[in-house]
């Protein structure tokens, strides 16, 4: 299933790059780091969440306009506790570790806050699960159990504290289950996406 969507979205990266570029725009580029707080559909009390951090690069085409195009790569680290759902189940971390890509615009509204809408593909680079099922316990890398994709909907504001700095929040929606069907997540009746809140700051280099 995800094998379709990964062609469409290069391409549409480098049409919208020929774009911003080839109309001349203003570009701006920086670094970008903050932390994470995480969890999956279905696993929404406060002793779910995972915190974690994030640290990218980013680079805004258009800037010089109302409606700019920004492009970010991420390294971005999400996961949940105590995942509930599961009978006999317990004690149960989550850790990722993704490579994630995100296509956006920025909407001015006013000089110094903007509001991001985009779209996110990332891809799986650790997975690592502890939990105790039926009083045993068990701990180990997890990536044979999770699929290679996750693609999410983002949308979140940024504050320009001056010309350098930029402080935001940002809301992560993943709507592709996270992990492969099994004996395990046969029992869970949402399949599970990550639901990620980013906190961050932003330094622009140029």
């Amino acid at each position: 299933m995800s094998r379709p969507i990964l062609p469409r979205v290069l391409i549409l990266l480098i049409l919208s790059l020929f774009l911003f570029n080839g109309n001349g725009w203003a570009q701006t580029y920086g670094l970008r780091g903050g932390l994470t707080m995480s969890t999956m559909r279905g696993q929404t009390q406060f002793d779910n969440i995972m915190p974690g951090g994030v640290l990218g690069a980013y680079m805004n085409f258009g800037v010089d306009q109302p409606l700019y195009f920004r492009l970010e790569a991420n390294i971005a680290s999400k996961g949940v506790r105590n995942w509930s759902g599961i009978e006999g189940f317990s004690d149960s971390r989550l850790n990722t570790l993704y490579g994630e890509v995100l296509l956006c615009f920025g909407i001015e509204l006013t000089r110094k806050i903007t509001v991001n809408l985009g779209f996110q593909p990332s891809i799986l680079m650790l997975a690592h699960h502890r939990y105790t099922l039926d009083e045993e316990s068990f701990s180990g890398r997890w990536g044979e159990q999770m699929t290679l994709m996750d693609y999410a909907t983002v949308m979140g504001l940024q504050y320009a504290i001056s010309e350098k700095y930029q402080v935001g929040a940002r809301y992560h929606h993943s709507f592709f289950p996270v992990q492969k069907r099994g004996e395990l997540l046969d029992k869970v009746q949402q399949e599970p996406a990550f639901m990620t809140l980013q906190l961050f700051l932003c330094y622009r280099l140029n």
